[in-house]
């Protein structure tokens, strides 16, 4: 294969899955806006969905961290297939997942299923050393961010209940767990009775309680911004209530600092601060001080 068959648009996305498929290509079209993924159909009604990474050395570290996953869980029923693999394209071919547009299952399932998922998955390879963008950027002042990023990380290092939440985290954090790093309901393929998880190029070393979070976060931020599986997130929420009243000390650190992320986040590329980063941090701040009642408002 010649760069120029790269799969960087649609049009290599076909000429690529063409040599995969014998020719029989029918149709490609882009799965995700912000990332590299096609989806693929062969006249037969085969599908395969294709997911390319940069070629710096940080794609490849994503492109191998992701591909380590797959290879070392050939059978794992919480995982989809891996077909093939191109390492001098950065490549990967995905068996393509018939999903549901909301999840089949409850959040307290989803979190279950998800702890079972984790400890029966193996993890072999080599591990970038990475960890959660709020993690590195809590204690670092020389930190080059824009304008809306530093008034979001301000407001957050002096509101005390979001202070004192995100330094016990940072300062606590130990490698004691593998985990999916990224993980939120965008990152759940849901069927009719479980999920496939995808997306794990930034897998790390960490708390358990950060993958958790990440669901609990990811289900407030539905609620916020009324995002597609915002329907069955508002029947979450006395779930929801539950699991923050009730919650270890490290879980509700994980959801603040998660939060707090999203926030800056949700204005990365604004010059000034959203109104979706606004409101996850006044979340944050409510989850902080132990006071849930603006889960009434959502």
């Amino acid at each position: 294969m010649t760069d120029s068959l790269r799969p960087t648009n649609s049009l290599t996305a076909f000429a690529y899955s063409n040599r995969f498929f014998d020719g029989r290509t029918v149709s490609v079209s882009r799965l995700d806006s912000a990332n590299n993924v096609w989806l693929c159909e062969s006249l037969d009604g085969t599908k395969i969905v294709l997911k390319y990474f940069d070629l710096s050395d940080h794609g490849r570290d994503h492109f191998n961290s992701e591909l380590s996953v797959y290879q070392g869980n050939l059978n794992c029923a919480w995982l989809p297939k891996l077909v093939t693999s191109d390492a001098d394209f950065n490549l990967l071919a995905l068996e393509y997942i018939e999903q549901r547009n909301t999840p089949s299952i409850s959040i307290q399932r989803l979190i279950q299923d998800t702890s079972a998922m984790m400890n029966q998955l193996s993890f072999d390879g080599d591990l970038h050393r990475h960890v959660p963008a709020i993690i590195g950027l809590w204690h670092d002042h020389e930190v080059r961010l824009n304008p809306s990023e530093a008034i979001i990380l301000q407001v957050a290092r002096t509101t005390i209940a979001i202070s004192q939440s995100v330094t016990r985290l940072v300062n606590s954090w130990q490698e004691i767990a593998h985990l999916h790093g990224d993980l939120k309901l965008a990152n759940f393929l849901f069927t009719d009775d479980s999920f496939r998880v995808i997306d794990w190029e930034s897998r790390c070393m960490g708390p358990a309680s950060w993958d958790l979070a990440g669901i609990v976060q990811s289900v407030i931020l539905e609620l916020v911004s009324q995002g597609p599986q915002s329907s069955w997130a508002t029947e979450q929420l006395p779930a929801m209530q539950e699991l923050l009243s009730k919650g270890s000390d490290d879980l509700i650190d994980c959801v603040i600092g998660r939060l707090v992320q999203s926030s800056l986040e949700a204005s990365q590329m604004s010059e000034k601060v959203t109104v979706l980063s606004a409101n996850l941090l006044q979340i944050a701040d409510f989850i902080g001080r132990h006071d849930f009642s603006f889960l009434r408002s959502l």
